[in-house]
């Protein structure tokens, strides 16, 4: 099943332990290199915290009407306390407001939000809304994981027309 990202915002994260809601998803931490939902900020409702912790996707027990539900309240981390994250915690890049571009270097749009697979937290989707003298002539566009081609601190490169290129591809003459 795939999710939308603002789905995913604001909904409550509640322990399966003590049945009471612990904290509330306030980001998404996107990991670039292999461009999946790595983890969840969560703005917890307890003070005891000197960082937002992370809800890692591995701890997510169910995603049900705008709750994820999770063991325990010790299913947070610190982000010290995630060295394999480090990298990715410290860009912490975010898809919405990106830069999308096509590989000829045309301006198409800016990143709104995008979609991830529920079992294995890959995005799959990037959803567009087109430039401010575009949005009466065109709608929401959205890409496929496929038709990304490089993702930068500042751009999104997409390939708008993959199947054109996979033909280019094809030799014209068969060797025998």
């Amino acid at each position: 099943m795939l999710y939308l990202a603002n789905q995913f915002l604001q909904c409550q994260v509640i322990s399966l332990e003590t049945l009471k809601i612990i904290g509330h998803i306030n980001g998404i931490l996107v990991d670039p290199y292999r461009f999946e939902v790595a983890g969840f900020w969560i703005q917890p409702y307890t003070k005891n915290y000197k960082h937002w912790p992370v809800l890692l996707r591995q701890s997510m027990r169910q995603f049900d009407d705008q709750k994820v539900y999770v063991n325990s309240i010790h299913e947070l981390n610190s982000p010290l306390d995630l060295p394999k994250l480090k990298q990715i915690l410290e860009e912490d890049y975010q898809i919405p407001d990106k830069k999308i571009i096509s590989t000829d270097q045309k301006t198409l749009g800016i990143a709104e939000n995008f979609s991830f697979h529920s079992e294995s937290f890959k995005i799959m989707h990037v959803i567009m809304k087109p430039p401010i003298h575009r949005r009466l002539s065109k709608s929401r566009q959205q890409f496929e994981r496929r038709q990304i081609e490089k993702i930068t601190p500042k751009i999104i490169e997409v390939n708008i027309n993959p199947k054109k290129q996979r033909l280019q591809s094809i030799p014209t003459k068969l060797i025998s």
